[in-house]
C-alpha cells in the first residue's frame, strides 16, 4: 500500500491490499481518467506444495476480481510479467522496468 503520488497536476493512487483496482471508489472521488495496470497470473503447471496451491488460488482470485473492476477504467494496460510472481520481491526492479 503506497501513499498517493503527485506528479505535475496529477495524483496517482495505489489500489491497496483488499482492492487492487478501486475503480468504483475513484469514480466516486470524481477522477477524470482511470488507468488500470493488470498483470496476468503466473501459470503453475505442477504445484510442488500446499503453499504453491494457495498462492495460485490467490492469483486466480485477484485476477478475476481485478478483471471485473477494470471494466470501469478508461485505459487498461495488461503487462505480462509471468517470469515473476506476486511475492517475488527480488525481481521488483525488473517489474518496474
Amino acid at each position: 500500500m503506497f501513499s498517493p503520488l503527485e506528479y505535475k497536476d496529477y495524483r496517482f493512487v495505489d489500489g491497496g491490499v483488499l482492492d487492487n483496482v478501486p475503480t468504483e471508489e475513484l469514480k466516486k472521488l470524481g477522477v477524470d481518467q482511470l488507468i488500470t495496470i493488470k498483470f496476468p497470473p503466473k501459470e503453475v503447471e505442477n504445484p510442488r506444495n500446499a503453499l504453491d496451491v494457495l498462492l495460485r488460488c490467490m492469483d486466480i482470485m485477484f485476477h478475476e476480481k481485478d478483471t471485473r473492476s477494470a471494466k470501469c477504467s478508461d485505459y487498461i494496460l495488461n503487462l505480462d510479467l509471468t517470469s515473476s510472481s506476486t511475492f517475488d520481491i527480488k525481481k521488483i526492479d525488473y517489474c518496474y522496468e
